[in-house]
């Protein structure tokens, strides 16, 4: 059996007050029931409202978190910036910040030098074993 929404249970809720308060007078035993069910009605739709003031707000304070981590987003960088600059892009005091320097540039070695060293270790070896 499907769940019911909640606008379909205090539909459901509201017809049988509103039929059932004609039989009051004939069954006054139901009074007490008839009496906590208005009760449990007013308390449902009073926490309802509740719950879509406190969904309005939670959708405010995130819109305003999120506000704030785009200007606190925006005065990192620039105060990332004013250290870069006070400090150099390749110092190593801006690790204490969180900051990465940039790396120093590693000079590779050409081709020919691969090849004359390779040369060189070759004879070595050649010269160790003869």
């Amino acid at each position: 059996m499907p769940r019911k929404t909640f606008a379909e249970t205090m539909q459901s809720w509201k017809l049988m007050l509103s039929e059932s308060r004609r039989l009051l007078a004939e069954l006054p035993e139901l009074a007490d029931l008839h009496a906590e069910l208005e009760r449990l009605l007013a308390e449902a739709q009073k926490q309802s409202d509740r719950v879509k003031k406190l969904s309005a707000q939670r959708r405010i304070a995130a819109r305003l978190c999120k506000e704030a981590m785009a200007a606190g987003t925006e005065v990192r960088l620039r105060l990332r910036g004013g250290l870069v600059h006070r400090f150099g892009p390749k110092s190593e005091q801006l690790i204490a910040f969180g900051l990465k320097p940039r790396p120093r540039k590693i000079r590779r070695r050409t081709r020919a030098e691969r090849e004359r060293d390779a040369r060189a270790k070759k004879a070595d070896t050649a010269a160790a074993k003869g």
